[in-house]
């Protein structure tokens, strides 16, 4: 039996969304982001909810800023054969020389399909 998960969709689960507001569902509190630093929304929602760990959805983008703003200390990249967006495009766009350990790597291949899953730690 398959089970799609949708976590924005069900009431019983807590969604913050620090950006863009999602569509008006009581459930889902937008935290606004008071400056071009993620820092000050990320500290209140700990603050405010007592959370210790976040895990945040997002591309090339979302993850430079978390690790700019120093709120990531690890990413969990999938990549997969299937076109979309460029080729070869890092996951992370600043500036910084980061030291990063793949502590996990799992390659899924089915026909021409791959998909490749790491867990990445940023030292």
């Amino acid at each position: 039996m398959c089970q799609t998960f949708r976590s924005f969709s069900l009431p019983e689960n807590s969604v913050w969304s620090v950006m863009r507001p999602i569509r008006a569902r009581p459930w889902v509190t937008t935290i606004p982001l008071d400056d071009r630093r993620l820092t000050g929304p990320i500290d209140q929602l700990r603050r405010d909810n007592r959370i210790q760990r976040i895990s945040a959805v997002g591309g090339r983008s979302t993850a430079t800023r978390l690790v700019d703003d120093g709120l990531a200390q690890d990413i969990y990249l999938t990549t997969g054969s299937r076109e979309g967006g460029d080729r070869e495009t890092p996951w992370y766009g600043g500036t910084a020389s980061l030291a990063l350990t793949v502590r996990t790597r799992k390659v899924w291949s089915e026909g021409d399909l791959q998909l490749v899953f790491e867990h990445i730690l940023i030292a």
